[in-house]
């Protein structure tokens, strides 16, 4: 008999522990309690009373160290870099298959001139080292080939 009563019971205050455990509890000061209390808090603990609000780090940091936190100095930015200067690419020389190697000469003073023979008008092109002669200045030169210069292009000629 006391069964039939008891497992009702004890159902009856599971259900009610649940209830209890889902519902939200909040416990409501009495009105005039209420008013007295905020008419006797200072104005900043007011304001902490109103509700939830953005603080700054600053602000919040003094209260997990225990003391006033100084400010930093103000840095003062970087000084701006100037651009770098873009230095040219170094030129390579294009190879000129239409000049055609011919020889070299010494002139009675020593200074030395190659010839080329352009093949695409027939002319012969003379050619000394730091010397423009006809617009052409031989630059460089080794058993393989020479490099010239006319203007600011480059050229590779093969001594073949």
């Amino acid at each position: 008999m006391w069964t039939r009563v008891l497992e009702p019971a004890l159902g009856l205050a599971a259900a009610a522990l649940l209830a209890l455990l889902i519902v939200p509890w909040t416990e409501k000061p009495l009105p005039l309690v209420a008013a007295k209390a905020r008419a006797n808090v200072p104005a900043r603990q007011a304001e902490a009373l109103a509700g939830p609000r953005a603080l700054a780090p600053d602000a919040i940091l003094p209260l997990f160290v225990g003391r006033a936190v100084p400010k930093p100095a103000p840095v003062a930015p970087p000084a701006p870099q100037p651009a770098p200067v873009a230095q040219p690419a170094p030129k390579v020389p294009a190879a000129a298959p239409w000049l055609r190697y011919m020889g070299r000469s010494t002139a009675p003073d020593g200074t030395s001139s190659v010839y080329l023979k352009d093949t695409r008008t027939g002319k012969v092109l003379r050619a000394a080292q730091g010397v423009a002669l006809g617009g052409w200045t031989l630059v460089s030169e080794d058993d393989a080939g020479l490099v010239l210069a006319n203007g600011e292009d480059l050229y590779a000629v093969n001594k073949r």
